[in-house]
């Protein structure tokens, strides 16, 4: 195979994702507007996606705002 006709690694985890309607669940409940937001995904123990990537249960997302003000000179 040449290098242009191998899939990236990109590509094939992003068929994963969206061949089974992955993103479209998680982003059913979107993080606020305007926001950073890490986002935990929980899936359950006998979803298939810990054995082949394709996810075939409903997964639970929690998003985390994390504080991003930071500490400038000892203030905020």
């Amino acid at each position: 195979m040449t290098k242009h006709s191998r899939p990236s690694r990109k590509n094939r985890a992003s068929r994963l994702l969206s061949g089974s309607g992955y993103m479209r669940r998680i982003l059913a409940n979107p993080p606020l507007p305007g926001t950073v937001a890490i986002a935990h995904v929980y899936h359950d123990d006998w979803c298939s996606i810990w054995k082949t990537g394709m996810c075939n249960c409903n997964p639970e997302v929690i998003y985390e705002y994390p504080d991003l003000r930071g500490e400038k000179n000892g203030r905020l």
